[in-house]
């Protein structure tokens, strides 16, 4: 497995299910109805979660290496790393909670 995936969030003050070995998992919220989290090897992939970004700070991610993999409403995922070029499979989409970083258009 190369890629950061989603899987279905544990009940809430749960413990997550057991990730492949190197990898870990971060709450990933609701998206379209679904709460969901995101497993990802933090030693290739960066993922940041924007809420209603502004057109500069989505360049400025594009110019770090960054590729948006997906959107909900005013909320935008984007990758960096090894396979951020590849757009991530997604049972129903996702917001991840890694970094938080609001634009403010």
């Amino acid at each position: 497995m190369t890629r950061p995936y989603f899987r279905p969030a544990p009940p809430e003050g749960t413990a997550s299910a057991p990730c492949p070995p190197g990898w870990a998992a971060a709450p990933a919220g609701t998206w379209r109805g679904a709460r969901l989290e995101v497993i990802y090897d933090p030693s290739r992939h960066r993922v940041v979660f924007l809420h209603g970004p502004s057109e500069v700070v989505t360049r400025a991610l594009a110019r770090s290496g960054f590729s948006c993999w997906d959107r909900d409403g005013g909320t935008e995922m984007w990758v960096a790393g090894a396979s951020a070029r590849r757009p991530l499979p997604s049972p129903a989409g996702a917001r991840v909670g890694l970094r938080r970083v609001t634009g403010r258009g």
